[in-house]
């Protein structure tokens, strides 16, 4: 945003999550209406560390606010109309064939033997301790 006091700031809705709340401010930026996203609750997790329903808040001017709700009321609309049983996705452009579910690849096998070996050590050793 551009200098705006804090004081013009209000909360037009609230996002299950950081991604939500910064799709809304794009649509809302590409409708010339200047927003932001406080998304700090999820400190860069992606899980909200708010007790309660998780929310970020999506904040416009006073003065756009009328006009924000609007948009985004069009945009749900606009949104809600389409088929997308009608929409191309187009072919692949890669000759890559589609990985097959399930398959670790052997030096993530290897690293994942090794973790829970390492994790057993430690828990042996753990116990060794207590009953030292």
């Amino acid at each position: 945003m551009s200098r705006v006091d804090d004081a013009d700031l209000v909360t037009l809705t609230h996002a299950g999550t950081a991604t939500e709340a910064h799709a809304i401010v794009s649509v809302l930026h590409a409708a010339g209406i200047e927003a932001v996203a406080f998304d700090t609750a999820t400190t860069g997790i992606g899980v909200s560390l708010r007790p309660g329903r998780p929310h970020v808040p999506v904040q416009v001017r006073q003065a756009d606010v009328q006009t924000a709700r609007e948009t985004l009321q069009a945009n749900a609309e606009t949104a809600a109309a389409i088929d997308w049983s009608t929409v191309e996705l187009g072919e692949r452009e890669d000759d890559d064939p589609p990985a097959t579910p399930g398959r670790m690849p052997p030096a993530a096998r290897v690293a994942l033997v090794v973790t829970i070996a390492v994790a057993v050590i430690a828990l042996v050793g753990v116990i060794w301790m207590a009953l030292a």
